[in-house]
């Protein structure tokens, strides 16, 4: 069973692995503000969907619109692109793609833009979508069309264009929408973010290498060794609570800037507070440990496979951690209580009278005999019940969730179980934006009764 010592122990190993995340997640974010990977995934997510792999024709007449041409600095320029490699593991291969032209499968070297690129990171749905509807709707010329003739006129133009995957998805989403052009554009929006979705699994597979590469050098840099500090904190009392408080002190910050963001981070000067606070249990304080004429080679190997650990550890990211140390709070938040006053054994377990002398009458008692007292016996605290809401996640970033006035961390699944006073009027705030960035509310009041068990609740942004 676990004691307060394993959880104490437990708290201490992912509060070191959440710091040392952090630090990584920093790193990991200075590079991307020099590399750019994030706006090189996101070109050639374009250049995929316009089925246009040299980027000189859609892409290029995209990029070169007056709706995204605002969002970069610079020019597209498609001679810019290079050919790269695919590794896998020590064994490089040119990485190829395919292209329909005229009815034909042609396959040719990827392309992707070079490091260090002025171009955007993010490009809203509507920006593309109306601009690509503008570039059809111009047929060619400088004329737009206008009033009840602008659907028919896409329809005609789009008819026009050359088959592929930009002609359909164009045609199906005017086909769809009939004379509602603003349904049209919400179709093309669809189409989009279904192919941008595509691209952030490209970016978070190269982050999650990245991350790990990055947890190990963080091992190493910092000796974060988490066989050490395993050792350390089952053998120190006085490091364990130094290290939990430390650890409830960064949680409340972070959940304090958890709940309206709703991102894992902390400021630089906590972040290097809470390192420094670390102690001895990180750090190149003790070079002895690497004497191995007494432990001979057993002492190297456990050092390599605490680095190991550790890189694995700060790869799984903050949120994972911090979701952890959460839980573990939780858990020795009941088991100490519980230590502290244990459950009474049972009266078939205490010591009985011996069978004889319950066998024998008992002897008439020489006081009048009193009625007893009864005694109302009192809840120990308030009825609770449970409800589960779930919540809508498919319009935008994860918002926030406020239940009487206090955040709730809302899990990525959308589910959230919490228990509340039975008979008390509860009011259930969500608040938001959609993909759109415009702010909407959801706003609930509930009474539960004593029959209300797990009750069900919905709640969308609007």
């Amino acid at each position: 069973m676990l004691n307060s010592q394993i959880l104490e122990v437990a708290i201490g190993v992912v509060f070191v692995f959440l710091i040392a995340s952090l630090l990584a997640t920093a790193v990991r974010e200075m590079l991307e503000g020099l590399l750019k990977t994030r706006a090189i995934h996101l070109e050639r997510g374009i250049r995929q969907l316009l089925n246009d792999p040299d980027g000189t024709g859609a892409t290029k007449a995209i990029f070169d619109h007056p709706q995204l041409y605002g969002l970069f600095d610079g020019v597209y320029d498609p001679a810019k692109l290079t050919a790269f490699r695919k590794r896998i593991f020590l064994v490089g291969g040119r990485r190829q793609t395919r292209t329909l032209k005229n009815g034909a499968v042609q396959t040719s070297d990827a392309k992707r833009l070079p490091l260090f690129s002025k171009f955007p990171s993010y490009i809203p749905s509507r920006n593309f979508a109306l601009a690509l509807l503008d570039l059809i709707g111009a047929g060619g010329g400088d004329q737009r069309a206008s009033g009840g003739a602008l659907m028919e006129t896409l329809r005609a133009n789009a008819m026009a264009l050359r088959p592929g995957k930009v002609r359909d998805a164009v045609l199906v989403a005017l086909s769809e929408a009939g004379n509602d052009f603003d349904r049209a554009r919400t179709s093309l929006e669809a189409w989009f973010d279904s192919g941008m979705d595509r691209v952030s699994g490209w970016y978070k597979r190269e982050s999650q290498v990245l991350l790990l590469l990055i947890g190990l050098a963080t091992a190493v840099v910092f000796n974060i060794d988490a066989v050490h500090l395993t050792r350390e904190l089952a053998s120190s009392n006085s490091v364990r609570q130094q290290l939990l408080l430390q650890a409830t002190d960064v949680q409340d910050k972070l959940a304090r800037h958890h709940a309206p963001t709703g991102d894992v981070r902390l400021d630089d000067d906590a972040l290097v507070t809470a390192k420094t606070g670390l102690g001895d249990l990180i750090g190149w304080q003790h070079p002895g440990r690497w004497d191995f004429s007494s432990n001979g080679i057993l002492n190297g190997f456990y050092i390599l496979l605490g680095w190991l650990i550790t890189g694995i550890a700060i790869s799984l990211g903050a949120p994972f951690w911090f979701d952890m140390l959460n839980k573990v709070m939780v858990i020795r938040a009941t088991v100490k209580p519980y230590e502290k006053s244990p459950t009474e054994g049972s009266d078939d377990r205490r010591a009985a009278e011996p069978p004889a002398e319950r066998l024998e009458p008992a002897a008439p008692r020489a006081a009048a005999l009193r009625t007893p007292a009864i005694t109302p016996v009192q809840p120990e605290g308030p009825i609770l019940s449970h409800i589960r809401l779930a919540v809508d996640l498919s319009n935008g970033p994860a918002p926030l969730l406020t239940i009487d006035g206090a955040p709730q961390q809302v899990p990525a699944d959308g589910f959230v179980e919490c228990a509340l006073e039975v008979g008390v009027p509860h009011r259930l705030l969500l608040t938001g934006a959609d993909a759109e960035g415009v702010a909407r509310s959801w706003q609930q009041t509930i009474t539960l009764g004593d029959e209300d068990d797990v009750l069900p609740i919905s709640a969308t942004l609007q």
